[in-house]
């Protein structure tokens, strides 16, 4: 459970993520209009996603602060998985959008007014993007939020897409119109790439995907190593981006009372607290040790 003064902080930074984004889109909008670039549009276009983005965050993480009740008996954190899969379609949406546009400009292309005037505001949404970035970085590392993550990896992104459009205006002011349409499709592009990498971490929350490879072994070895645990089965984990959750059956010497058994588990939880600077949630199982037979066929189910 998040504590309230990451939760405070948590919602400071989806509203100001809100409000950036209606900065530079009112910034972006009027220099589209000044310059008729189609490159700006894509980065107007990707700050109307940016917006829906940061309502859809900030919805999700309000969700997924709730503590856990009586319908939701393991909290409400894979709302910010859900508000990140619907963020990623948005931009999905605006790099069709975007691609759309720039090949029909590639096609007819023509020349660029007032490219000065759009590369000053392209420079101060760099500015505004960085210390918004900043913030959602800080917030990020205080609370391991999935939906933020989400955000803000496509506000970092913006930093390269505005870079490169002033790049793009300075290009056409060198007389290469052609560079302009073809920025945007570049940028259609890295936005459709970034939506594929926002859903892929979406799924893994949503379809309760188990932990890497590595963070498995790293478990394994930590039950493993435990005093008492002559063995276990049935080892299962998954995350909801906030808290692991591990389910696992440890096997102890049949002939030890409850309460030394017991100690065993709770030796194991503390453990695999050790491992992970995230929450952990452990669910401890005591069996009797298995004999060989037993312990030979379960060898043999797939978990």
């Amino acid at each position: 459970m998040i504590n309230k003064t990451n939760s405070k902080l948590l919602l400071s930074v989806g509203i100001a993520s809100i409000v950036v984004a209606l900065v530079l889109i009112i910034l972006k909008a009027f220099t589209e209009f000044k310059t008729g670039s189609v490159s700006v549009l894509a980065g107007l276009m990707d700050s109307v996603a940016d917006l829906l983005s940061s309502v859809i965050n900030l919805i999700g993480i309000s969700i997924g602060l709730k503590p856990a009740d009586k319908n939701h008996n393991y909290g409400h954190a894979k709302a910010e998985g859900l508000s990140s899969f619907i963020q990623a379609t948005f931009i999905l949406g605006s790099a069709m959008l975007i691609i759309f546009s720039a090949v029909g400009r590639l096609l007819h292309p023509y020349p660029i007014e007032h490219t000065q005037v759009a590369i000053m505001v392209m420079i101060i949404t760099i500015l505004v993007t960085g210390i918004l970035s900043l913030f959602q970085h800080y917030a990020i590392k205080r609370t391991n939020s999935l939906s933020l993550a989400a955000d803000t990896s496509h506000y970092i992104s913006d930093l390269l897409l505005n870079s490169s459009i002033i790049l793009s205006l300075l290009l056409v002011q060198l007389g290469y119109f052609s560079m302009d349409a073809i920025l945007a499709i570049i940028i259609g592009l890295w936005m459709i790439y970034l939506s594929g990498k926002i859903m892929r971490g979406a799924f893994t929350i949503l379809m309760d995907e188990t932990l890497s490879e590595s963070e498995v072994i790293k478990i394994e070895q930590a039950i493993s190593l435990t005093p008492g645990v002559n063995g276990f089965h049935d080892l299962m984990t998954r995350s909801d981006g906030k808290t692991h959750y591990i389910h696992v059956h440890i096997e102890v010497d049949e002939n030890l009372t409850f309460r030394a058994s017991h100690d065993i588990a709770t030796n194991v939880v503390v453990n695999l607290n050790r491992l992970f600077d995230k929450p952990i949630k452990a669910f401890i199982h005591t069996d009797p040790s298995l004999t060989e037979e037993v312990s030979y066929y379960k060898s043999l189910e797939v978990y």
